[in-house]
C-alpha cells in the first residue's frame, strides 16, 4: 500500500514528461535565437580570417585541416570549425547552436538510462546539474568553443551510446556511416576523447565484452579508440601543456572546469 502512494500515473508521468522536454526545447530555441546576433570573436576571428586567406583552391579544406594539426592541436573540432563560420550561413550556424545544445541534453538523459514513473524527477535533477554546473559562461557563444565543447560533448557521449547500447550490425545501412563518426566523435578534442578512449580499453580489459561484441561493434569501439589516440598525434599540442588562459581557484577547478584543457 505504502509503495502504491508514492505512484505516479501514467498519464500524468507523460505530461510531466513533456513539460520537461519543453524545458530543454526551450534552452534550445533561447540558444538559437543569441547565434543569430552574435558577432564573430575571440577564436573565431583568427579562424574566418586563417581559412579566409587559404580559401584560394579546391583542396582548401583539407589543407586547412593539416595546417590546424600541425601548428596548433589535433582537435577534430578546430578542423570542423571552416564548416560553421565559413561554408554556412549565419542563420544555419545559429540553428546548429541550437540543435547541438537540445542533443547535449537528450544524449546525457539517455544515457542515464529510463526510471519507471518517477523519470521525469530525475530528468529535472540531470537538466539542473548540466544548467548550473556545466561553464557556459566560458563559452562565450564562440562557434570555436560551441565545437570544442558542445559538439565535442554530444558527439562522443553519441558514439559511446551506440558501441555500449546499440546492437550494431554489420549489414546495417547506418553501420558504414557509425564507423567514421566514432573515429571523429572522440577525435573532436583531447580532454574528452583520450579520457573515454582509455576508460573504454580498460572497461574492454575488466569486463571482457569486447570478445562478445559483434564485428560492427568492435569496428567501432577500434575507431573510437584511434580517434581518442589521434587527439595527442599534433606536435604543437604540447606546448599547451600546463598552460592556462587564466587562473582559477582549486575548488572552480575540480568541480565546474577542465584547467589547462580549454
Amino acid at each position: 500500500m505504502a509503495k502504491r502512494c508514492f505512484m505516479i500515473p501514467k498519464q500524468k508521468n507523460k505530461c510531466l514528461n513533456l513539460i520537461v522536454w519543453c524545458i530543454v526545447a526551450y534552452i534550445g530555441i533561447a540558444y538559437t535565437f543569441m547565434g543569430f546576433y552574435m558577432p564573430l570573436l575571440g577564436d573565431d576571428l583568427g579562424f574566418y580570417h586563417s581559412f579566409s586567406s587559404q580559401n584560394d583552391c579546391w583542396y582548401a579544406y583539407p589543407r586547412s585541416m593539416y595546417r590546424q594539426w600541425i601548428w596548433n592541436n589535433a582537435r577534430m573540432a578546430d578542423m570542423l570549425i571552416p564548416l560553421g563560420l565559413y561554408v554556412m550561413p549565419q542563420w544555419l550556424c545559429a540553428v546548429t547552436y541550437g540543435i547541438m545544445t537540445v542533443l547535449l541534453y537528450y544524449v546525457i538523459i539517455r544515457l542515464c538510462g529510463k526510471v519507471k514513473n518517477s523519470g521525469y524527477l530525475r530528468n529535472i535533477l540531470i537538466i539542473s546539474l548540466i544548467s548550473f554546473t556545466f561553464r557556459w559562461d566560458a563559452l562565450w557563444m564562440e562557434c570555436c568553443t560551441t565545437y570544442n565543447y558542445v559538439w565535442g560533448a554530444v558527439f562522443s557521449l553519441a558514439a559511446l551510446g551506440l558501441i555500449l547500447k546499440h546492437k550494431a550490425r554489420p549489414n546495417a545501412w547506418y553501420w558504414w556511416i557509425s564507423v567514421p563518426f566514432c573515429f571523429i566523435a572522440s577525435a573532436m578534442h583531447e580532454a574528452s576523447g583520450l579520457p573515454l578512449a582509455i576508460g573504454l580499453m580498460l572497461y574492454f580489459i575488466v569486463t571482457g565484452a569486447f570478445k562478445r561484441f559483434s564485428t560492427a561493434e568492435k569496428v567501432m569501439s577500434l575507431f573510437f579508440i584511434a580517434g581518442g589516440i589521434f587527439t595527442m598525434t599534433s606536435p604543437a599540442s604540447y606546448s599547451r601543456v600546463g598552460y592556462m588562459l587564466q587562473p582559477e581557484s582549486p575548488i572552480d577547478m575540480l568541480l565546474f572546469s577542465a584547467g589547462s584543457s580549454s
